[in-house]
């Protein structure tokens, strides 16, 4: 709840805080009006970037506006250029807030895996228990996908993408799957299920990993593809992006 102002009235039930009558409190009329003007469409995701970043242009001085961003962030992942950019627009008289605090955090940790750097190599069980690394396969185009057995959305994503590995595989293209799962048999069960022939890696604590803080901002499904000299050329290749960076890379 944003106050503010020189009083306010605040009538609410126990039970149901999210109806609650806030009366006198600019701020959250403020922020109440953005969550009920949202836009809407077939590009809801990039429409809602484009919203909260004009708006928060808008209200530079609103501490209402790093709330916003944060919350939509959550939501949709913004990329670390995205948030630089929302980010130059903020006062300074905002840099004590929590929301903003967050965001700048988040931006320190994704310019450091964020394209056109050199990727944090790492090492994993695969799903004979050996340990392999991302280094062990530098000097071809990799995809590193995080996953899970119990993500939808991850596993719906997955007959696109064994379309753009048969094509490039011989190529010199790699897919390394990271899976979140706690559980092994679920994850190697998926992964007969699906008919996933790349390299497979686990990280049962998921985002509580080191790979996990380090790589995977906001949820799975989540990639980053690196170059054959070990640079970061792209993150979040979802859909037809994938096969449209692969093509501008092969040629075909």
């Amino acid at each position: 709840i944003f106050l503010g102002g020189d009083s306010a009235f605040v009538k609410a039930e126990y039970n149901n805080l999210k109806k609650a009558e806030i009366k006198g409190a600019p701020f959250q009329e403020e922020k109440n009006l953005f969550f009920n003007t949202l836009p809407n469409g077939q590009d809801f995701n990039s429409t809602l970037k484009e919203f909260t970043l004009k708006y928060v242009q808008e209200h530079p001085r609103s501490p209402v506006s790093p709330f916003i961003a944060r919350s939509v962030d959550s939501f949709l992942n913004f990329e670390f250029n995205e948030l630089k950019t929302m980010d130059a627009y903020f006062d300074s008289s905002l840099n004590n807030s929590p929301d903003l605090i967050y965001l700048r955090n988040k931006i320190s940790r994704l310019e450091k895996v964020t394209a056109g750097k050199k990727y944090t190599d790492f090492s994993l069980p695969d799903t004979s228990g050996s340990r392999i690394s991302i280094s062990d396969f530098e000097g071809n185009y990799i995809l590193v996908d995080f996953w899970a057995s119990w993500c939808s959305p991850c596993r719906a994503e997955f007959p696109e993408i064994k379309k753009t590995y048969q094509k490039y595989k011989d190529k010199g293209f790699i897919i390394i799957g990271v899976s979140f799962d706690e559980d092994p048999g679920r994850w190697k069960k998926a992964i007969i299920s699906d008919h996933l022939e790349w390299v497979q890696m686990s990280a049962p604590e998921g985002w509580n990993s080191e790979i996990g803080k380090t790589y995977v901002f906001g949820g799975i499904p989540s990639n980053f593809l690196i170059g054959p000299d070990g640079t970061i050329i792209a993150r979040n290749l979802h859909g037809k992006a994938l096969e449209a960076k692969l093509e501008e890379i092969f040629g075909y």
